[in-house]
This record gives C-alpha cells, sequence and structure tokens, in this order.
C-alpha cells in the first residue's frame, strides 16, 4: 500500500495509534496481575521505564501525522484537541512515581483520549471525503 496516497495515509496512522493506546492500556492493567505470577519478570521487563518512553513516542508520532494529515481533510480541532490532552496525561504520567495507581490511571485515560482522537479523526476525514 502506498503510504503517500492522501485516501489512506491518515487511516493508517490512526490505526496504529489506536493499537499502540491499546498496549499502553493493556500494559497499565496487565502489570499488576503479573506481579503475583511472576514479580522478576515484570520488575525487570514490563516497570521498566523505556517501555513507557517507547509507548509514549509512538503514541506522539501517531497522532501527530495522522491529526495533521486528518485536519488537511476535515478542518476540525476536535482530534487535536482530544490528542493533545491525551498525550498531556501520558507524558505527564511519566513524571509520576508513586503512586502507581495514579501513574496508571493517568496513562489509561490518556490512552483512550488518544484512541477516541484517532477514531474521531478517521471518522471525519472519511465522512468529508464521502461528502465530496
Amino acid at each position: 500500500m502506498n503510504l503517500t496516497n492522501t485516501n489512506h495515509f491518515p487511516f493508517i496512522f490512526d490505526k496504529l495509534g489506536v493499537l499502540t493506546a491499546g498496549g499502553c492500556i493493556i500494559h497499565c492493567l496487565l502489570i499488576p496481575f503479573l506481579l503475583l505470577v511472576t514479580p522478576g519478570l515484570v520488575a525487570e521487563v514490563f516497570e521498566n521505564e523505556a517501555i513507557h518512553i517507547l509507548l509514549a513516542s509512538f503514541a506522539l508520532f501517531f497522532i501527530s501525522v495522522a491529526v495533521a494529515r486528518g485536519y488537511q481533510h476535515h478542518k476540525s480541532l476536535i482530534p487535536l484537541i482530544i490528542g493533545s490532552a491525551g498525550l498531556t496525561l501520558i507524558w505527564g504520567s511519566l513524571l509520576v512515581e508513586d503512586p502507581h495507581w495514579l501513574e496508571r490511571t493517568l496513562t489509561s485515560v490518556g490512552a483512550l483520549s488518544t484512541a477516541a482522537a484517532h477514531i474521531l479523526n478517521h471518522r471525519f476525514a472519511r465522512h468529508k471525503r464521502l461528502q465530496r
């Protein structure tokens, strides 16, 4: 698939953004359960700050590309506002060390917000394309 095709370009990044947001939520929700089963593995792998930074970086990249391209089609700032709020929560959660529930809550709400922004962006662009 040609990523420069303006009909498909923002949609691919919206889908990848939703997948990344889902990864953030799964990561946050699985850690407490995995701590009970394999505390050593969780502490070394899943609690690693690099994973948080990697997921947050993917979220930033996907929302930036998708919303910028989507805006060219639909001219709505709603995905940008919701996505920016979500990114602020995700990146802000990296500054919170204790309590862990607050870090996970901020990340989860931020991930849900970015997923909502991607879904709205996709719908707005598709709706605008269908009107032409």
